[in-house]
């Protein structure tokens, strides 16, 4: 996971946290899963996005965060 673009996993987190239906979740647990192996297309753009950042602050990719919410309720 060295170099991995941790903020896809927070974007991921909040997508499936904001599903209210368990059956739902459960069901796209796979999915999502597949996506965070597979750094398809998403993960490169949020990848490319996250960096570019980095670089214009001068700062590690690790210090840069997404600007989302996470629900502030989650029922399991």
């Amino acid at each position: 996971m060295d170099g991995y673009i941790s903020q896809y996993l927070d974007l991921l987190n909040i997508r499936y946290l904001r599903i209210a239906d368990r059956e739902e979740r459960a069901k796209v647990l796979s999915t999502i899963v597949k996506r965070m192996v597979e750094q398809g297309k998403e993960y490169r753009q949020i990848e490319e996005e996250v960096r570019a950042m980095a670089r214009e602050h001068n700062c590690p990719v690790e210090d840069i965060s997404l600007v989302v919410d996470y629900p502030e309720e989650i029922e399991w």
